[in-house]
């Protein structure tokens, strides 16, 4: 029953690895997006680009 335990939780913290990897990489990615652009679209430009990155979660 340890054991079971045990892979279950390797098998989260890999996923919560993954996780943090993407969302590390999609934080580089706005901060490099967003103050190039953030002048050139309205508000809601910048809203649906938000929308889009959370949807490709």
């Amino acid at each position: 029953m340890t054991i079971c335990k045990r892979s279950t939780i390797n098998s989260q913290l890999s996923i919560d690895r993954l996780i943090v990897d993407r969302l590390s990489t999609l934080n580089h990615q706005l901060k490099t997006y967003l103050p190039q652009s953030a002048t050139q679209q309205s508000r809601t430009g910048v809203n649906n680009s938000k929308l889009k990155t959370q949807n490709s979660l």
